[in-house]
């Protein structure tokens, strides 16, 4: 459904107050850090769970697609006393790189089944980030790599059919190639299918009461 404008204008502005209360709680946690003498001894590591649409695909809030707006968002990670400062991971990153990170930081050596790579690490090969939502009727799947991203409707209410976005040249997602570029679609869909079926074939976990109630909470869980 699209808001009004009006409306429009007025979830922007709530999101942008929201955006300033966690900017400022996070500031006086640095402060706190600081007072204390902390802050030049710890690993900060900033990062969000997803994005928020506002009418780029005509989609509103989140949990209905799997473009940019939604499923991008900041990982910055601060080192004591500010080493590397200025550093970029250009590589796929994704949030399973946060543990293996922090385990290498803090010298603990990993047990190897942990999925994700250091984000300090030299890992230079081609990497592949899957995404996957099923939520209210919105079921689809998606895959990114270095250049292209590649989007897979599972079900008729999440798209009328796949799309393919080059990364580089259209970061917003806004000119679906999926014509143009045949072979690099079929080869994104097919690591999606693996990817699809892994993750059916993983045991599932069992949520308790409390946990599914603070997800339904967070609206992660219909």
């Amino acid at each position: 459904v699209q808001p009004s404008p009006e409306l429009g204008r007025d979830l922007e502005a709530l999101y942008d107050a929201e955006v300033a209360h966690n900017d400022a709680s996070f500031g006086a946690l640095l402060d706190a850090l600081q007072a204390r003498g902390l802050l030049e001894s710890t690993v900060i590591l900033f990062t969000s769970d997803h994005g928020e649409a506002f009418g780029e695909h005509r989609t509103w809030t989140h949990g209905i697609d799997l473009y940019t707006e939604v499923v991008d968002v900041p990982m910055v990670l601060r080192l004591p006393g500010g080493a590397l400062g200025g550093s970029r991971v250009e590589r796929v990153v994704q949030h399973i790189d946060v543990l293996p990170t922090m385990l290498g930081l803090a010298g603990i050596e990993a047990a190897g089944s942990e999925p994700g790579s250091s984000l300090l690490g030299r890992d230079t090969g081609s990497r592949h980030a899957l995404s996957y939502l099923d939520y209210w009727g919105q079921h689809g799947a998606s895959v990114v790599s270095d250049r292209w991203k590649y989007i897979h409707p599972l079900s008729f209410s999440f798209g009328a059919g796949p799309e393919l976005f080059d990364r580089h040249s259209d970061p917003d997602e806004s000119h679906n190639l999926i014509h143009q570029r045949p072979v690099i679609a079929g080869f994104l869909a097919s690591m999606l299918r693996e990817g699809i079926a892994a993750r059916a074939q993983a045991a599932k976990i069992e949520l308790d009461d409390g946990t599914r109630q603070e997800l339904r909470a967070l609206g992660s869980l219909d």
